[in-house]
């Protein structure tokens, strides 16, 4: 029972932050496709102004969309991991809740995992980019 009753307090803020997640996240992969698409032209000076555009955008929205979908994962990862620990799982039989809990943390672990490739992706952008 005590699952239940952490769950009915998590959930409702776990939505709220999920809904800002899922707005930021599409503005932040939108952007970054962008990016991506950048290519790198013979001025110097106009490079610089690339490689200053990129590396504000990864300072400024990528590392921070990445810490809060890392500190939204690692809150919840305690209540995940009691939930896997004690509950059956069964197809036929199952808690709504829990199982609602459940996927919702998974998707929480897709963005981590989109943002830490996003990570990746930009540092090797602002590489390239950097290179003469």
């Amino acid at each position: 029972m005590e699952i239940y009753n952490q769950i009915d307090d998590v959930f409702s803020l776990l939505s709220i932050m999920l809904v800002f997640s899922i707005m930021f996240n599409s503005l932040i992969i939108e952007k970054t496709s962008n990016i991506l698409n950048t290519q790198k032209h013979r001025g110097d000076n106009e490079n610089k102004k690339r490689i200053g555009t990129v590396q504000r955008f990864f300072a400024m929205q990528v590392i921070p969309m990445a810490i809060v979908n890392i500190a939204i994962c690692y809150i919840n990862m305690p209540l995940f991991i009691k939930i896997l620990k004690e509950m059956n799982i069964s197809l036929l039989n199952f808690d709504i809740k829990i199982t609602s809990f459940v996927f919702i943390f998974i998707f929480l672990l897709v963005f981590v995992v989109i943002s830490i490739y996003q990570i990746f992706i930009i540092v090797m952008k602002i590489k390239d980019l950097k290179k003469k």
